[in-house]
């Protein structure tokens, strides 16, 4: 818990935290797959909206504010093969790391949520459940 003092650990089973970060991984492949095809369709709408200013002689800023969808597939990839390569049966998490785990409450959820809620319906239900 975020700055709340909880300072435990708990014996995990392996199997059990694999399953849940494979699942988290697929949600989060999911809302960044539809955050890109969102982004996509509407930079290139902002693409043809802005050649057809140019073409009718208007002067248009060519600068774009649109934030381009991230992945932090990587980080859950990470962790399931260090898993995956684990011998023990049960694992040692503390508070911070079931957050981040178990509850997929990672220090940089908000921002990616936010960022991809644009684009991404995924993102944001999942934005208005947090």
């Amino acid at each position: 818990m975020r700055g709340l003092g909880v300072n435990i650990e708990i014996q995990v089973d392996r199997s059990k935290l694999l399953e849940t970060l494979k699942t988290n991984l697929e949600e989060h492949k999911r809302i960044v797959k539809e955050s890109k095809a969102g982004y996509l369709a509407a930079a290139q709408q902002d693409l043809l909206d802005r050649i057809e200013q140019l073409r009718k002689g208007k002067l248009v800023d060519l600068s774009f504010k649109r934030q381009v969808p991230r992945s932090y597939a990587k980080v859950y990839e990470q962790l399931i093969r260090m898993l995956e390569y684990s011998s023990q049966d049960l694992i040692s998490i503390d508070a911070e790391q079931f957050r981040h785990i178990v509850d997929d409450d990672w220090d940089w959820m908000q921002s990616f949520l936010t960022s991809s809620s644009g684009y991404s319906a995924l993102a944001m239900e999942k934005l208005t459940r947090a």
